[in-house]
C-alpha cells in the first residue's frame, strides 16, 4: 500500500485526534497525540514544498532516497517564496522542541504544557493549510474526528488573558511563575545558576549581545529580571552561553518544571 504524502499526513493527523480523545482518560496518551501532530506538520510543509516541486522535498535532489528535514523544509520553503510569519516559525520551534523532547514529560505542570504547545502546533496546522491549500483540514476528516478538531480550534480561539498587563495564552501565566522556582540547573551532578532575562551579556565570553535589552522576552513574556519560561528560545544555557533550546547541553528536567 502506497500512501501520498497528504495522505499520510491525514493519517497522521487522525491518530493524533484520537490521542486528544484518550488523553480525557489517560493522560498519558497526549505525548503520542503531540509526535502524531508533530508528524503531520512534518508532512503538510513536505506536501506544500512537493507542491512548489517534486525535487525540493529530498534532502540530495540528485539521489532521491530520503526527504528532507522538518527544518530543512521550513527553510527551502522561504526560499522559494512562501512565507512563513514570525508565529508560525514559533509553533514549528515548538513542534521540533517537543519532539525531541517528549520523553521529559513526567510531571502534571510538564502535563499542561504540552497541552498548551499541542494548541499552538495545531493551530499552526490549522491556518498553514488553510491559507496555501485553499481549504480546510477539518474537510477531510470523518464526524467523530471533526468533531475533536472542532473542539480544539474552540479552544485556541479563546486561551488569550491578561497577565502582569501583557496578553499571553491561558495556560502560560502559571507556566511561567513556576520557572521562577527554578533557579537552577543540573548537568552531571553540577547546579549552574540560569541566567535571567537582561543579564545575558554576564553569560560568559559566548554571550550574545542586546542592546537595550527589551522590557519582556519576545518568546515567554519574562521581564527584565525574570528567568525565562520553559522552552524559551531566547534563555542562554548557563554552562556554554549558546541558546539553551538547542546547544548540546543535556541538563536533567527540573522535577517541579
Amino acid at each position: 500500500m502506497r500512501l501520498t504524502l497528504i495522505e499520510n499526513a491525514l493519517d497522521s493527523l487522525r491518530e493524533a485526534l484520537d490521542k486528544v480523545a484518550l488523553a480525557q482518560i489517560d493522560a498519558r496518551a497526549w505525548k503520542f497525540a503531540v509526535l502524531n501532530v508533530v508528524h503531520t506538520v512534518e508532512l503538510v510543509i513536505k506536501y506544500r514544498l512537493q507542491k512548489e516541486h517534486p525535487l525540493l522535498v529530498w534532502a540530495d535532489v540528485d539521489r532521491p532516497k530520503q526527504t528532507v528535514s522538518l527544518q530543512v523544509a521550513l527553510e527551502r520553503l522561504q526560499r522559494v517564496g512562501v512565507t512563513i510569519d514570525a508565529a508560525d516559525q514559533d509553533a514549528i520551534r515548538a513542534a521540533i522542541h517537543w519532539r525531541n523532547n517528549i520523553t521529559h514529560y513526567e510531571t502534571e505542570f510538564l502535563l499542561a504544557e504540552v497541552q498548551a504547545n499541542f494548541l499552538v502546533i495545531f493551530e499552526f496546522l490549522d491556518t498553514f493549510y488553510k491559507r496555501e491549500f485553499g481549504e480546510d483540514l477539518t474537510s477531510h476528516l470523518d464526524g467523530n474526528h471533526a468533531s475533536i478538531a472542532a473542539g480544539l480550534i474552540a479552544d485556541f480561539r479563546r486561551v488569550d488573558v491578561t497577565f502582569q498587563g501583557r496578553p499571553m495564552r491561558r495556560s502560560w501565566p502559571a507556566q511561567l511563575l513556576a520557572a521562577q522556582r527554578v533557579l537552577e540547573l543540573m548537568l552531571d551532578g553540577v547546579l549552574y545558576k540560569r541566567i535571567r532575562h537582561g543579564d545575558e551579556l554576564e553569560s560568559g565570553d559566548e554571550a550574545i549581545p542586546r542592546y537595550p535589552t527589551p522590557d519582556t522576552c519576545h518568546d515567554c513574556e519574562a521581564r527584565v529580571g525574570d528567568l525565562h519560561g520553559p522552552g524559551c528560545d531566547s534563555e542562554r544555557c548557563p554552562r556554554c552561553s549558546g541558546q539553551l533550546l538547542s546547544c548540546a547541553c543535556n541538563f536533567e528536567a527540573p522535577a517541579n518544571w
